[in-house]
This record gives structure tokens, C-alpha cells and sequence, in this order.
């Protein structure tokens, strides 16, 4: 079973990248796909270390948090571009946060994720 994580992000400040490069290789491990639908606000130096560790990476317009659903729902669109079996949706900052403080915990949610058709965390 394939599980892609889909993810947001918004990072105009590039102060994620650091944590990105850092944890990325993880992320990797865990799932076997990664879709970012980003902001345009998000400069590429911060979107670099996603487009070198394979991860699908789309940038659209930032509507504010009135708009949000949209964002989430064009990640989710492009995550189902890898075909995976199921899809795991994560803003992007904590997805990164998950991996690098609990990796054994967002393992265990990405391999179980796919026993259910619909799994709301949080």
C-alpha cells in the first residue's frame, strides 16, 4: 500500500528551510510520495530541499485563511497525482515538527492510516 502525504505551505521568510533539509530524509522514509501545494509568497531557496528530495511542489495564489480550503484542497488534488493508495493531509510545518519530535508516531499513522476510509487527527 502507497501512502502520499499532502501538505500546505507558506513560508515567505524561508524559516522552515533549515528544518526542511534537516528532516526531509525522514519524511522520505515514512511516506512514499510528498505533495506540496505552496504560496507564491514562498521564496524557491525555501521550496528547494522539497524539489530535491522528489516531493511534487505547485505553487498557487495566498487567499488568507478565508481561503484556505482551497489550498487544501489543490494539495490534495496533487497528491493524488502519485496514485498512492491512500493520502495523509499535513500542514507542511507540522509534518516536518511530527517527523523530527515523534518519527515512530507519524510511522505508525502513515502505516495504519490505510484501515480506515476517513481518519480525522487532532
Amino acid at each position: 500500500m502507497t501512502v502520499a502525504l499532502a501538505s500546505i505551505h507558506h513560508d515567505p521568510d524561508g524559516r522552515l528551510t533549515a528544518q526542511a533539509r534537516r528532516v526531509l530524509p525522514a519524511l522520505m522514509r515514512i511516506f512514499d510520495a510528498l505533495a506540496v501545494q505552496a504560496t507564491e509568497q514562498t521564496p524557491d531557496s525555501a521550496l528547494a530541499p522539497l524539489a530535491e528530495s522528489g516531493a511534487l511542489v505547485r505553487r498557487g495564489p495566498s487567499d488568507g485563511h478565508l481561503q484556505l480550503g482551497r489550498a487544501r484542497r489543490a494539495a490534495l488534488a496533487l497528491g493524488l497525482e502519485h496514485e498512492p493508495h491512500t493520502l495523509l493531509f499535513c500542514d507542511l510545518d507540522r509534518a516536518l515538527h511530527w517527523a523530527e519530535r515523534h518519527p515512530e508516531e507519524l510511522e505508525r499513522a502513515a502505516r495504519h492510516i490505510g484501515r480506515y476510509d476517513f481518519t480525522v487527527l487532532g
